[in-house]
């Protein structure tokens, strides 16, 4: 017989790991002195109508220029942003009543290293962050000595964290995200600041993650090399909206689908 905890996970893997409909995010723009006494402040879409589905188990990128709402949208994700508009179910849970459950479940690996606390050593970081999520002192140790032995990051836990790399900084980004073990992943900029060997480590850690671990993966990316080694699918945001979902084909890359949809500027590097 299949216990309650059984067949609620079933029904979880039924459902899309992300389903939006019309999903809208609004920003009010900022303003001057006397922009704000007129009232004519303004407001920011960051996100226009956005619908989509993401299968459970998938790789699914996200790519576009800066200010394209990429990061908005992964925020709105991982639950924490709200949207202002439209509906977002993961795994068919509603983040505005039952947000706990989908963080419960849900890693997020932010680009912004100031979520940390530069005055605490890497692992007192990782120890805080893990005792918000509710996990076990000794549970949460295990988890720290085991993702930072995959990361390659040990010789780094007893330093500050403003005196470690930008790099460093990263992998402990990734290894705060997988304290939970999560079965949603949530990435904004993987490979941002690795070197080059660090990179390609981290690509393979992701895409195993994937594969082995049956894991669904959201990757928010600038380089078009992270979406064709990590993603399945891939979306295409321009000014806040959705313009195309592209699948891999057989042996078209999602690269070359992707730059059909970006007009090469002189001097410029593309997404």
């Amino acid at each position: 017989m299949n216990s309650p905890d059984h067949i609620k996970e079933s029904r979880r893997e039924a459902e899309p790991a992300i389903h939006l409909i019309n999903l809208c995010k609004n920003y009010k723009k900022p303003s001057n002195l006397l922009q704000a006494l007129v009232g004519r402040g303004g407001t920011v879409n960051a996100l226009k109508d956005i619908s989509l589905q993401i299968p459970p188990g998938v790789s699914f990128g996200i790519i576009g220029k800066n200010g394209s709402g990429k990061t908005t949208l992964l925020k709105i994700m991982a639950t924490l942003i709200h949207a202002n508009h439209g509906t977002m179910r993961i795994f068919g849970l509603d983040p505005v009543t039952d947000e706990k459950k989908i963080k419960s479940f849900t890693g997020y690996v932010p680009s912004d290293e100031r979520s940390f606390f530069w005055r605490l050593t890497c692992q007192e970081n990782l120890i805080f962050f893990g005792a918000l999520y509710g996990l076990p002192r000794g549970q949460l140790q295990e988890r720290i000595d085991f993702f930072s032995s995959e990361l390659n990051m040990k010789s780094i836990l007893r330093e500050r964290f403003d005196t470690v790399s930008s790099g460093k900084k990263q992998l402990l980004s990734f290894a705060r995200g997988m304290l939970i073990d999560p079965s949603l992943l949530i990435v904004d900029e993987p490979t941002r600041s690795l070197d080059l060997e660090t990179a390609i480590k981290v690509r393979h850690y992701l895409k195993q993650q994937v594969t082995e671990k049956k894991r669904t993966l959201i990757v928010a990316s600038h380089h078009l090399e992270d979406i064709d080694i990590l993603c399945d699918q891939v979306g295409v945001l321009q000014d806040g909206q959705l313009i195309t979902t592209l699948t891999r084909k057989g042996g078209t890359s999602l690269s070359s689908q992707i730059m059909r949809y970006f007009k090469p500027e002189p001097g410029r590097e593309q997404p």
